[in-house]
């Protein structure tokens, strides 16, 4: 693990320097780059170099002290990670809160994709509740203080489809030693409709788009991204669901997450490649 600083703030992120193109991984609200680890060590990437931050706040990452959290300051603390890391050739990998920040770094930033899983795109003219599923434990995710280690597991358990005893363990670090101001920060700016709008983003760029869900997911609303499958930049114009995933699919399914991020990231290169679509595993919305 390395050490950058950015606006004052020590990042702490991953990096195996190996030649371009870069891989570029964000993770979620509470997590870190901890739950890329599986990822981070796949045969199926071995080919990139291969990226992982802890945003502020998260992982092994100072917390941010002089201003609020939010999907704007995370995303120009992305921007200004990888401009210090002077890398041009890339794809952004998002994680639900990372996948929005992926979304609003995209103007700013010359990627050459940007792959979203457990990452509904949020419109000014829908309400919030509609790109997710009624869930009682999803407020965990914006509880404005530490969370106890029961409110740990149940969160986990609404994440992942079948839990383990690795990723129990990898995401209960995670929620311990996450800012619970993140938390805060995030529910008030949600709540107040700071957040511009990502339709019209994705609208409005080329960047090519991937658009993935866990078919078990408790948190997504899959019928909600289907709204999203006429924008032309859509990978392959298609909708993926990974069966037998939640919504830390890198978790759940890290093998079919892997490989279907090993084809997007070839189709995006027009590198060719053996199909890697299983009608058990990864269907399509």
């Amino acid at each position: 693990m390395k050490k950058m600083d950015i606006e004052g703030i020590e990042v702490n992120y991953f990096d195996n320097e190996r030649p371009f193109p870069a891989l570029i991984f964000i993770h979620g609200n509470s997590h870190s780059s901890s739950t890329f680890s599986n990822t981070l060590n796949s045969d199926h990437l071995l080919d990139y170099r291969l990226i992982a931050l802890d945003l502020p706040g998260h992982g092994d990452s100072e917390k941010a002290t002089k201003e609020s959290y939010g999907v704007n300051f995370f995303s120009r603390i992305l921007v200004e990670f990888i401009m210090n890391l002077n890398i041009s050739d890339y794809i952004l990998i998002g994680h639900s809160l990372g996948g929005h920040i992926g979304i609003h770094s995209l103007n700013k930033l010359k990627a050459k994709g940007l792959f979203l899983f457990g990452t509904p795109p949020l419109m000014q003219k829908e309400s919030f509740e509609a790109p997710f599923l009624p869930n009682q434990y999803l407020g965990l995710l914006f509880k404005a203080e530490d969370l106890s280690q029961s409110e740990e597991k149940l969160l986990a358990e609404n994440l992942c489809f079948d839990l383990t005893a690795e990723s129990l363990s990898i995401l209960s670090s995670d929620f311990s030693k996450s800012d619970y101001k993140v938390r805060e920060d995030l529910g008030r700016a949600i709540h107040r409709g700071e957040f511009e709008d990502e339709e019209d983003i994705l609208l409005k760029s080329s960047t090519p788009i991937a658009l993935v869900v866990g078919a078990q997911d408790k948190v997504v609303n899959a019928n909600y991204l289907k709204r999203f499958s006429d924008i032309s930049s859509l990978w392959n114009q298609r909708i993926y669901a990974i069966e037998g995933a939640g919504h830390n699919i890198h978790l759940d399914r890290p093998h079919e997450f892997e490989v279907l991020l090993e084809r997007f990231v070839s189709d995006v290169y027009q590198e060719g490649g053996d199909s890697y679509l299983c009608a058990e595993t990864i269907t399509l919305l």
